[in-house]
């Protein structure tokens, strides 16, 4: 289970957001989503919860959130294709074929990353930090790279990070 936060900071000031976010992302926060939200730039934030049923203080707040309950199934495990099925009776229908080519991929293992070529590890947090290539105001940090996502003036896109 996961509980959601947000920080927000004016779209003038999109530094001032990134400090919140990293200082987030120290307590195990990860960003879901940055939009902006009228004059200000809002980063929606989640975590894995404690699970120890706290409502940080707030009891009146428990007994107000009403039980929600899971559609049918989704506790369930998946049922697994046959391996007797022909491939052509498989393509006929679009959920048949979507389960195929997810069976196909799920069969092709990767290949081990030797570990002399493997990347060194950042003490950088992950983050929304100053785009390296000056193209936008900000790029986020996964903790290893550079990621596609980028902002300016509180607006988000991606775009690929330049090696």
């Amino acid at each position: 289970m996961f509980e959601y936060a947000s920080v927000s900071a004016s779209a003038y000031d999109t530094t001032s957001l990134v400090a919140k976010i990293n200082e987030q992302a120290s307590s195990g926060w990860e960003v879901v989503a940055i939009v902006a939200t009228g004059g200000d730039v809002t980063a929606f934030l989640k975590r894995e919860s404690a699970d120890d049923g706290s409502t940080n203080g707030d009891m009146a707040a428990a007994a107000d959130i009403a039980a929600v309950s899971e559609p049918s199934g989704w506790g369930a495990e998946p049922e697994a294709i046959p391996e007797d099925i022909a491939p052509e009776s498989i393509a006929s229908s679009d959920t048949a074929f979507i389960e195929a080519t997810t069976v196909e991929a799920m069969a092709v293992e990767p290949e081990p990353v030797p570990a002399a070529s493997a990347a060194p590890t950042s003490s950088v947090p992950a983050g929304w930090h100053p785009d390296p290539s000056k193209r936008y105001e900000m790029r986020y940090w996964d903790g290893e790279k550079w990621t596609e996502y980028v902002s300016s003036q509180g607006q988000t896109y991606t775009d690929p990070p330049v090696a």
